[in-house]
């Protein structure tokens, strides 16, 4: 058994329905040397509580409440906790293999890794669905070769935009174990989503993606992302997401050097091409006349930085849905952004 400490940090917000399932699945790896790291939200149901029972009845659990501030905060007073060898996040009402981080140990001490990446499943109310890579080989990224996974955080090239669905796989921190050092030497923590609206954990990723000098991609199923259909509720209007994403780009600006490297900045502008979709897709969630929503979608293309990567981004290996939206992005036409808009929500909200 490999002497190799793994710290688990799971943020816990009101979770009382699901969290023994994630606890058990935790506590019960094959790898027993753990510390598990319970960082309890502010919590209004009983997930304090059940947190509380598994400290007393494991050594290695460990608890910590703090008042409701989302789940980057929980993770980075996780972080601050943590003592292991490597880290790795779970959130509360999802569930690994038993085997998983035994397997990922061994992969680690094997090979030397800084960092372990491997895929999930969508864990529907009643079916499955396995969500693997379209953009990673299952190989081992080296030196230079790790500003590839970098650059593929960073957004999509060429082929890669078959699959523009994986466009944020990388992102999940949930399906990664990490170093610990390399994050507490480079000071690296989650941003507050309140500021940033989404992606938060995508930045994460490539601030520890730009100081890893060994990363290996397994192509195996080891997460259980749960999935059930009262997750569509949430699916909402969101107020100020063009400023928000801004703040995005800037902070990804702040992490790596876009100018100086051709494939970054190129992965770059491909990132604001790809999300001027969830800009548009958040004005047709809007209860606002159709005039305003007319109105609010012709904003982004007054933002020179998302007309210039519009203008640029290729739609020759997008899928052919993907192709008409993003062609009509590109040529500004603003009535079928608002129509497919309006459709790709009508379908999320079904779930």
């Amino acid at each position: 058994m490999s002497d190799l400490k793994v710290s688990v940090i799971v943020p816990v917000y009101q979770a009382e329905n699901y969290l023994k399932k994630c606890l058990d699945s935790i506590l019960n790896q094959t790898h027993k040397n753990l510390e598990v790291i319970l960082v309890d939200d502010g919590s209004k149901d009983k997930s304090l509580e059940i947190c509380n029972e598994y400290k007393k009845a494991d050594s290695r659990v460990f608890v910590i409440s703090q008042e409701n501030s989302g789940a980057s905060s929980a993770r980075n007073a996780g972080i601050d906790k943590a003592t292991g060898d490597f880290i790795y996040f779970i959130d509360s009402d999802d569930w690994i293999e038993l085997i998983a981080i035994e397997e990922l140990v061994c992969e680690i001490e094997k090979n030397n890794l800084d960092c372990v990446g491997f895929n999930y499943v969508k864990e529907y109310d009643s079916y499955s669905v396995k969500n693997p890579s379209f953009v990673l080989e299952e190989k081992i990224y080296s030196g230079e070769s790790c500003q590839e996974i970098t650059r593929k955080a960073i957004g999509l090239l060429g082929e890669e935009l078959k699959h523009i669905e994986s466009f944020n796989f990388l992102a999940s921190p949930c399906t990664k174990i990490y170093k610990r050092s390399i994050i507490a030497d480079n000071n690296i923590y989650f941003e507050d989503i309140k500021k940033l609206g989404s992606f938060e954990d995508g930045l994460f990723n490539i601030a520890f993606f730009s100081h890893c000098n060994s990363f290996m991609y397994k192509n195996n199923y080891y997460y259980h992302y749960r999935k059930t259909n009262s997750q569509s509720i949430t699916f909402s209007y969101r107020e100020d997401v063009l400023n928000k994403q801004l703040k995005q780009l800037s902070l990804i600006k702040e992490i790596v050097d876009i100018d100086t490297n051709s494939l970054f900045s190129e992965a770059y502008q491909n990132r604001i091409a790809f999300i001027s979709m969830e800009y548009f897709v958040n004005i047709a969630m809007s209860d606002k006349k159709f005039s305003e929503k007319y109105r609010e979608i012709k904003v982004l293309f007054k933002n020179s930085e998302y007309s210039s990567a519009l203008k640029k981004f290729s739609l020759k290996n997008l899928s052919l849905k993907w192709k008409l939206y993003y062609f009509f992005a590109k040529y500004k036409i603003v009535l079928g952004i608002y129509l497919l808009s309006t459709i790709i929500v009508k379908i999320k909200q079904k779930g």
